[in-house]
């Protein structure tokens, strides 16, 4: 059963490798301090649908199956803080200037979240390969 939630844990963190990678290159035109509008803002709020199913799924299958890494838990909270700055923004509760501030807190999150998400991945592909597999113990024994 481990080797599953590892193995589901995997596919989540890759599917949401690229749900980051979809979500920054439609933020990117924002960059510029223009509003996001069009298709940027249509595709960038389709790939956010992902985004909020797939980050506590990550967080979770996570805890699961025990895997830690702070850069991603970083990435995991800022995500979140992402994810709540626009809920907010969708409940009758602020007025246009706590609106635009929470959109604010939300581009400035996001883009956090983005480059921990690569460092979090660039960490794990080191360790991945810095790590000394059986086989290779075992030669290094003989």
């Amino acid at each position: 059963m481990t080797r599953w939630i590892k193995l589901l844990s995997v596919l989540v963190d890759v599917g949401l490798i690229g749900v980051v990678i979809a979500l920054s290159a439609t933020a990117f035109p924002s960059l510029s301090g223009e509003e996001l509008s069009g298709f940027w803002l249509l595709a960038h709020m389709g790939a956010s649908g992902a985004m909020v199913f797939l980050l506590p799924a990550a967080a979770l299958l996570r805890i699961i199956a025990a895997r830690p890494g702070r850069i991603v838990w970083l990435a995991i909270t800022s995500g979140l803080v992402c994810i709540l700055a626009v809920y907010l923004c969708m409940l009758p509760i602020l007025d246009t200037a706590g609106m635009h501030k929470m959109i604010k807190v939300h581009g400035m999150s996001g883009w956090i979240t983005g480059v921990l998400a690569i460092l979090g991945f660039m960490a794990a592909i080191t360790l991945k390969r810095s790590t000394p597999t059986v086989e290779s113990t075992e030669a290094a024994h003989d």
